[in-house]
């Protein structure tokens, strides 16, 4: 019977000992390193010293990877076996087929671990499985990487990650997950309590946003309709924050299509719940509505066009000199909301 992979309780996977062959695959580099520590750990614990021989899969022979799991170590009494770009080693009907045959039946003294970014499954996996596993490394959600967080700072610094310190984690870092595990550890080492409780106050003061969040701060900014801080704060967002000017012009032609949507769809009747659900407006939204309701329709369209014809003359090369293009569109923009 198929031996399943072992999961902890947010669903990682858990190696064992009696594992002989053992597949990671996927583009999440991190979880493959980190499976990949957590077996060697394992064999280290049950064998004591374990000898670790790698392959590139891509020049590898299926004689030589197979030679060296069924030859006994010198100083050794285990080894764990690497083979890198396990799918270019598996190329070819003759290496599978050697695989396979080896996979039904294979050796004690050794661990098989074969490390992939795709995997293509086959009558190999039905014979991993009972003395093995096949286990993705896939890039995780948002959900998935907030709760992996809580998990980890649990399981490996002692630490309680609240719910909402979680979330702003990912907000502000993404779901990449060696990035997240650098700042867990920053952040548990950081918190001054005992036991050790992470809550969104810390994580806000120490981790700071991506190039992409400042450049969308945009935004706030022109909707005070002040053009002289409209003006600094663009040029404050691309020399010191080095917000990616791409980043900026697509801020900028958001906010001018939400508030000429938003006063179209006041004009024929919508309510402002209706408005802000339609154009999914959170956290500015009352700003936005405040906005489109002082200035007439005919206006934002203007200041709409003036930002889409930005955004197209830069997809184009003829913005000239972006950052100057972008600090007059803000100018405008924020003076025309001004009245």
């Amino acid at each position: 019977m198929a031996k399943a992979a072992r999961r902890t309780s947010d669903g990682a996977f858990e190696p064992d000992v009696s594992m002989r062959i053992v597949v990671l695959h996927g583009k999440e580099l991190f979880l493959l390193w980190e499976h990949t520590r957590r077996i060697t750990e394992l064999l280290r614990e049950a064998h004591g010293d374990v000898g670790v021989v790698r392959f590139d899969g891509a020049g590898a022979s299926a004689t030589a990877v197979l030679d060296e799991l069924r030859t006994f170590g010198l100083l050794e009494p285990h080894k764990l076996v690497i083979v890198d770009d396990a799918e270019r080693f598996l190329t070819g009907d003759a290496k599978r087929r050697a695989m396979e045959q080896y996979a039904a039946s294979p050796a004690e003294q050794a661990t098989l671990l074969l490390r992939a970014g795709t995997w293509r499954p086959g009558n190999l996996d039905k014979l991993i499985e009972p003395r093995g596993a096949i286990v993705r490394c896939d890039p995780v959600s948002e959900q998935k990487a907030i709760a992996w967080c809580i998990a980890r700072a649990r399981r490996r610094h002692d630490a309680e990650l609240a719910q909402d310190a979680a979330e702003l984690l990912v907000e502000r870092i993404g779901s990449d997950l060696g990035r997240l595990d650098g700042e867990v550890g920053k952040l548990a080492s950081a918190c001054p309590t005992t036991p050790i409780r992470i809550d969104r106050e810390l994580v806000s003061s120490m981790v700071g946003r991506s190039r992409e969040e400042e450049a969308w701060l945009i935004q706030e900014v022109l909707l005070r309709a002040d053009p002289a801080e409209a003006l600094a704060k663009t040029r404050e967002l691309i020399s010191i924050s080095r917000a990616e000017p791409v980043q900026l012009t697509w801020a900028i032609a958001d906010l001018a299509r939400k508030l000429h949507a938003a006063a179209s769809m006041r004009a024929v009747g919508s309510s402002d719940g209706e408005i802000s659900r339609r154009l999914r407006l959170w956290g500015g939204s009352m700003a936005i509505l405040d906005a489109a309701r002082r200035r007439p329709t005919s206006m934002l369209a203007r200041l709409l066009h003036q930002a889409v014809d930005l955004d197209f003359r830069m997809k184009r090369g003829r913005a000239g000199d972006l950052p100057r293009s972008l600090e007059a569109t803000a100018v405008e923009i924020a003076g025309g909301l001004a009245g």
